[in-house]
This record gives structure tokens, sequence and C-alpha cells, in this order.
């Protein structure tokens, strides 16, 4: 995992749990190592869901390449790249990824990416909408009801982003046989 960002903003690591053995607990972190001038906000993840990590980033810190190293409750290791720009450096907002990319009403979604900056305009098939969160390399929002699949994108003062796809799935359900055989009625011609 890795992410861009420049002084005095967040990186933003999205973190997956998934059970095994049906285990039903949370799972939980622990800073191994940490560089001077990043602070991390870790969250507790439910079994099969998602979460941020957020490492805000001083600034005071110098441009370069980081590593921070986060072990879980379960014994396994994160290590988290950061690369921490020049404070001149201009960053045009880039779209990495989108998650989760298929959804229904009310999910929250998080746009992941580099040159974010600390506010801008998030839309959505052209139209603004509001963001719940926004980080330097990472924007969040809550699918409302009026959204179909259509694409993402955000403006910053350094420019207009890429777009990315979300699907809106519509929730319901799928009815199927459960055999294979028709079984006709006597005298039944259809």
């Amino acid at each position: 995992e890795s992410a861009t960002v420049l002084p005095g903003e967040k990186a933003v690591f999205p973190v997956m749990t998934e059970s095994l053995d049906d285990y039903t607990g949370t799972a939980t972190f622990v800073r191994q190592y940490i560089p001077a001038g990043f602070y991390l906000t870790l969250p507790e993840i439910k079994m099969n869901s998602t979460d941020n990590i957020v490492i805000d980033v001083d600034e005071s810190v110098e441009a370069g390449d980081y590593t921070i190293i986060v072990n879980g409750s379960n014994g396994s290791t994160l290590e988290l790249a950061i690369t921490v720009l020049s404070k001149e450096t201009v960053l045009e907002p880039t779209i990495i990824q989108i998650s989760p990319y298929s959804v229904f009403v009310g999910d929250k979604v998080t746009v992941y990416g580099y040159g974010f900056g600390k506010t801008g305009k998030l839309y959505y098939d052209g139209n603004e909408i509001e963001a719940e969160e926004w980080y330097g390399s990472a924007v969040s929002f809550i699918v409302q009801e009026d959204m179909k699949t259509g694409t993402v994108y955000l403006e910053t003062e350094n420019g207009k982003s890429n777009a990315a796809i979300l699907y809106v799935r519509e929730r319901g359900f799928n009815l199927r046989p459960s055999t294979s055989e028709v079984i006709l009625e006597k005298n039944v011609t259809k």
C-alpha cells in the first residue's frame, strides 16, 4: 500500500478484514514503527468490512519516502509506504481507485488517489455532491437515493481529476426454478 501527499495532509490506507473460521470479533492494530512527524489513527475494524488507517503528516516533514509499520492483532504486518512531496509541488488531482466500486444506496464510497488537497468539490455525473470526509489522498461520500451507475470526479484549486465509474445496484432478489424438471398435470397442454 502506498500514498502520495504533501506536508500537512493526511494519507489514507484502506484495510479490509476477512473472517477465518467464523471469527466475529474486531481487528485491532498496534504501531510498530512510526517516523517522527507522522501521527496514526488506527481503527478497530469489524470482520468482513473495510475501514481506513489515517496518517497525519506534519507540516515539518521533509520530502522523501517513508515506511510505517503496523501490526494486526492476528500477527500480520502492514507496511504503509508514504511519499511526501516538497511543499512547492503542485499536484493535479488524480483518482487511482474507488472502493467499493459496486454499491447500494446508503453505502459509503471512498475515492483514493493523490493531489486532493484539503478541500475541493466532488461531482457525481456532473452534479456536485457532499463529501463526508476529505483528505489529501482520499475523499468519501454516501450513495444517495437518486444516484444510478455513473462517474465520480473531483476538482481542486489545481485542476479537475480523471473520472472513475461507480456501479450503483438496485436491491431486490432473483427467482430461479428449484429444479430443471417441468411436471405437467394430466390434460394440461401448456
